[in-house]
């Protein structure tokens, strides 16, 4: 077989760079849907809100995929699991507007869900087995490239966004598995969901290389596995601590960004143009912060951001429910306090989780799939009101965020009088 010659120390810094690649990806995925569902809506001769449900699909494949993480890890090859996800993620992200049918748009997009999944399972453990106590930082620039991707994505799809132009009348009653449009239909919506999809087919491509450099399998010594000072239901415990508190704090995000627009729109009266770049502050303050808070964690122990994270938060979204009709710089203020505050806190709780609890593939696989659930909490807590009480939007996440705090303070209580784990001491 073919191997590429390289050094520990390269092989250790391409990885890293192919992860951050992937993660990227996934941010532009979550950036670039919402921006396009209209277009899609014209390409499959449907109304938005049916094209909307691709979201939840994606998010049930992104929960199987986590639930099947474990035994998938314990059976393959992380590297191997990694190049097929980023191929997967790389036709279905391109095919998206392509495929004819919704249900075979459904099908696919089930599968990116997976590889989402898997990928989000796969970086944190990836990422610890590299880097062990100088994981911090690398998981929050990570996660800037997360929000790199979020912020991109949209960018990317306007040029393309006003040239969906039918040759034939659409008529929004038609059944969700309509066929796609006639070849003489102007539409190069699809244009930015091959850049995407080129994007994964880029990191696959850097993940075989990687491969071809060293093609073992990802993994911690057995010495850093279970140098935990902690007994195991109390590792338990602390795990199932976090995963509740990553469930709130990604609903946090998730709520307030996908539903920011439409609140605007219909309570504050917005106009579209407006709704969007709140939007984009919300995506320019948490993409910045990451910057900020990559290099503060060098100094900033983990449970200090936590705390100074979850007090801006906790007072943005009380200021919202108190003044957010006293005047318009009100929700902007908020929303860059928002998207502030929420940015550093899961690579920060998952470094302090970190210091007490190896995280093995099963427990990530859980931690994930607690991703996954708050990802999908928006249509749930806000929908039902977004129309008729878009006030609730307010309230719903100053709710989130009194829940997230109540988490947050079980994980910083939790580990009191615990030693931290040998393999995380400053060396």
């Amino acid at each position: 077989m073919l191997k590429l010659q390289a050094s520990p120390a390269l092989v250790a810094l391409f990885q890293t760079a192919n992860i951050n690649i992937l993660v990227f990806g996934l941010g532009c995925i979550f950036g670039l849907t919402g921006a396009t569902l209209i277009d899609l809506g014209e390409v499959y001769n449907t109304p938005p809100r049916n094209v909307a449900l691709i979201i939840t699909t994606r998010g049930i494949g992104s929960i199987v995929f986590c639930l099947l993480g474990g035994a998938i890890f314990r059976h393959f090859n992380m590297q191997h699991v990694a190049i097929l996800s980023a191929l997967a993620m790389a036709i279905g992200m391109g095919m998206t507007p392509l495929w004819g049918k919704l249900s075979l748009c459904h099908i696919s997009t089930f599968f990116v869900g997976g590889g989402v999944g898997l990928i989000e399972t796969a970086m944190n453990f990836w990422i610890f087995a590299i880097w062990k106590e100088k994981s911090g930082p690398v998981f929050q620039f990570t996660n800037f490239c997360f929000g790199v991707g979020g912020v991109i994505a949209p960018f990317v799809a306007e040029p393309f966004l006003d040239s969906v132009k039918s040759s034939v009348n659409v008529t929004l009653t038609n059944s969700s598995n309509a066929e796609i449009l006639p070849l003489d239909a102007e539409t190069r919506v699809f244009v930015p969901y091959l850049i995407i999809g080129a994007v994964f087919a880029v990191a696959a491509v850097l993940c075989i290389a990687s491969y071809l450099m060293d093609g073992s399998n990802i993994c911690v010594s057995e010495t850093d596995a279970n140098d935990s000072c902690c007994s195991r239901r109390w590792q338990l415990l602390m795990v199932g601590t976090f995963s509740f508190y990553v469930l709130t704090i990604v609903g946090q995000e998730q709520t307030y960004i996908s539903m920011l627009a439409l609140f605007v729109v219909r309570h504050l009266k917005f106009s579209k143009p407006d709704s969007v770049y709140v939007s984009a502050a919300f995506w320019i303050f948490f993409t910045s912060t990451r910057v900020v808070a990559t290099v503060v964690s060098f100094r900033m122990r983990p449970r200090s951001m936590l705390i100074i994270c979850h007090l801006l938060v906790v007072l943005a979204t009380g200021a919202l429910c108190l003044f957010v009709d006293s005047a318009t710089e009100v929700v902007w203020i908020c929303t860059a306090i928002v998207g502030t505050g929420v940015s550093p806190m899961f690579p920060s709780a998952l470094t302090h989780v970190l210091q007490y609890v190896h995280i093995n593939q099963s427990y990530s696989s859980f931690i994930m799939m607690c991703v996954c659930v708050g990802g999908m909490l928006p249509p749930i807590l806000v929908g039902p009101f977004i129309d008729d009480r878009p006030i609730a939007f307010v309230y719903v996440n100053s709710i989130i965020a009194v829940f997230s705090g109540i988490a947050l303070i079980g994980l910083l209580v939790l580990p009191r009088g615990r030693s931290m784990r040998p393999s995380m001491m400053k060396k």
